[in-house]
């Protein structure tokens, strides 16, 4: 069995121990550097001999016919580059463990490209592809390629057994799915090898550093074939080889903490791949519960990844690969500062966390972002989806409620030891979790449909949330033991910890909705379509119910339109915002705004005076403009008046 690299101490590097160390780095880079680059154009010749060529469709970006099997030659200069280093050279700084990985690796990665050959060829389905994945990283495990070592603890062998599976299987996929742009996967793998060769330097394990740049240099050498415009591809059986290799460096890497290592592991290993890979799982997911009738499987490709978003935006596929590179090399560099500046691990992974969320959620996911809207709005639509919704809110109150806890404990326990988690569960969550939820329950604010609540509705949830925590605060032993002051404060940071998240997912839904409907506005204004350019008259109360109404209905069946923005007889509106349009000036102002913004209609959103009316009508008559009322208005289908004097003149005739 293999020594677990965690009992390698690093070395202190003397002058002649790093001329050593250089020469073996340096080897092995070059000779898998060159090797991949005089092997690549015999590779060419043989894809087109077998048939592992890959044909131009409407989904690929390539316009030639273009062989997909360069996977075969970064396999064949890996492991040459290993052979000279181990057989050849026969390096003394390779030590025995490096060895030992390289026997251990060889017969996984055959088989793997292997797999990858097969599916270049015939194009096996996905399910044939995912289960010889799933061997593949099974027979890993049994070679000796653990989690658990990685890990520096026990784990039960099924459950270490499927988890380490897991992860190469998912690394695989990763490369996979980036792999739909010239030189997008290769660069992505050279960035990552010379990353992992970082961390294996810094930590005293420069042998397996000399791996990690084996592979990045059969990347680079090539990289020169694949970059723009491509003459070879790496196809599955480069990409699934990439992944696989980088994910057994990382499980033979050695890491100091098992919380380094959680985190470390898919943010080095994977990278820009890994959040690919999650984005088209929750874009296909998403796409695949909103439209029953496409029984599309999640593995369907489609044109949403990262690289065809970018090449949309206008980059070329030269300037898409080279952003993803630099995307890369900043999670790289924010990870190895997370494991090696122990000092500002929190406020690294406070400003990556809030900073990385925000790039994904607002740049990255805005497409997944939308789906997942529409599908949640669509369930608002539907109020027996809504009643779902409605009915998990004491669950989700008492999830809320029983995480502030531990959170509580969590952050005050250092400085209080009456605050310990077990304490805490065992004398204060009973009255703490039960005060609020009887309190909502009794007075019946778990009825609302929060979607089409009032504002005066979320008043009241918050004042009973908060009087429920109060008294369960208060009749807990916790103001007994502390201080007035202490008491407090414990007060305050329960109720900052609560009150936000029960009022955040009661209007969570609304919340989704406005935003659908502010992007399908913007999506609509933003097409090359010419829409009719319409003005509103009227910010009221009026303009409030066009604009849930239009949230509410189907984007389908409504008619588009563009939105200039408002005008209203109000004169202290003028300049303001009213959701999310600005209004513009008053009746007086409507000649200049239809000669400057080019109205093409009027729609009426209050009921006008006579005069106003006239006057309008009269403006929309010189300039030609349509005019239309779109309000809730009173029509009286059936009056009383008219039903009793028709029972005076026909009285029904008595039984």
């Amino acid at each position: 069995m293999v020594q677990s690299l965690h009992e390698v101490p690093p070395l202190s590097m003397t002058s002649e121990l790093i001329k050593y160390y250089a020469e073996l780095l340096i080897f092995a880079f070059l000779s898998a550097l060159v090797v991949s680059y005089l092997l690549t154009p015999l590779v060419i010749r043989l894809g087109f001999l077998l048939g592992m060529v890959d044909q131009p469709d409407e989904r690929r970006v390539h316009k030639l016919p273009t062989p997909r099997c360069g996977g075969l030659g970064v396999f064949l200069a890996f492991f040459a580059s290993m052979a000279l280093m181990c057989c050849v050279v026969s390096f003394p700084q390779l030590t025995e463990e490096t060895r030992a990985w390289i026997r251990m690796t060889l017969p996984v990665a055959s088989l793997v490209v292997l797999l990858g050959l097969i599916d270049d060829r015939w194009e096996v389905k996905p399910i044939v592809k995912l289960l010889g994945q799933i061997f593949i990283g099974g027979f890993a495990w049994f070679t000796g390629l653990h989690l658990d070592r990685m890990l520096g603890m026990e784990i039960m062998p099924v459950l270490d057994m499927a988890a380490t599976t897991f992860l190469f299987v998912a690394a695989m996929n990763a490369y996979n799915l980036i792999d739909g742009m010239d030189g997008v996967a290769g660069g992505l793998g050279a960035i990552t090898g010379i990353g992992l060769a970082g961390l294996n330097i810094l930590q005293g394990h420069e042998s397996m550093a000399a791996i990690c740049l084996a592979l990045s240099g059969a990347c680079l050498g090539f990289l020169r074939y694949n970059f723009h415009p491509a003459r070879i591809f790496l196809g599955d059986t480069g990409s699934m080889l990439i992944g696989y290799t980088l994910m057994a460096l990382t499980l033979g890497s050695n890491a100091r903490s098992a919380a380094v290592v959680m985190l470390v592991v898919p943010l080095l290993t994977m990278g820009i791949p890994m959040i690919d890979t999650g984005l088209a799982i929750w874009r296909r997911s998403v796409r695949r519960a909103m439209y029953k009738e496409n029984s599309d499987s999640v593995a369907r490709a489609d044109k949403d990844h990262l690289h065809h978003r970018l090449a949309r935006k206008g980059l070329t596929q030269r300037k898409v690969a080279v952003t993803l590179y630099g995307l890369q090399a900043i999670l790289f560099t924010v990870g190895l500062s997370w494991v090696f500046m122990q000092s500002y691990r929190t406020a690294i992974f406070t400003v990556a966390f809030f900073v990385g969320s925000y790039v994904v959620l607002r740049y990255l996911a805005s497409l997944e972002m939308t789906d997942s809207g529409r599908w949640i709005v669509d369930g608002i639509r539907r109020p027996g989806k809504m009643q779902l919704y409605s009915s998990l809110m004491p669950f989700m109150d008492i999830a809320i409620l029983s995480l502030s806890l531990v959170i509580f404990s969590w952050l005050l326990a250092p400085d209080f030891q009456t605050l310990t988690l077990n304490r805490i569960i065992r004398e204060t969550a009973a009255p703490f979790v039960g005060c609020p939820l009887i309190l909502i329950w009794v007075t019946r604010y778990y009825r609302p449909q929060w979607t089409r609540a009032r504002a005066l509705d979320v008043f009241y949830i918050g004042a009973l949330a908060s009087a429920g925590i109060f008294i369960g605060f208060t009749i807990s032993p916790l103001p007994l033991q502390h201080t007035l002051k202490e008491t407090i404060v414990f007060a305050l940071v329960l109720f900052s910890l609560n009150l936000p998240a029960m009022l955040f997912i009661r209007m969570f839904p609304r919340l989704v909705q406005d935003m659908v409907h502010y992007h399908e506005r913007k999506r609509v204004e933003e097409a090359s379509t010419v829409l009719p350019r319409v003005l509103i008259y009227g910010a009221g109360y009026g303009y409030t119910l066009i604009s849930r109404a239009e949230s509410f209905d189907d984007s389908v069946r409504r008619t588009p339109y563009y939105l200039v923005g408002l005008i209203d007889d109000d004169p202290y509106l003028k300049g303001r915002l009213v959701h999310g349009h600005t209004v513009l000036g008053s009746l007086h102002d409507l000649e200049d705004l239809i000669e400057r913004e080019h109205i093409d209609e009027v729609m009426l959103s209050t009921v006008l005076r006579d005069e106003n009316l006239n006057l309008l009508m009269q403006v929309a008559e010189q300039h030609d403009l349509r005019v239309r009322q779109s309000l809730f208005s009173h029509h009286v289908l059936r009056d009383v008046d008219e039903i009793e004097l028709d029972l005076k003149e026909n009285p029904v005739p008595a039984q």
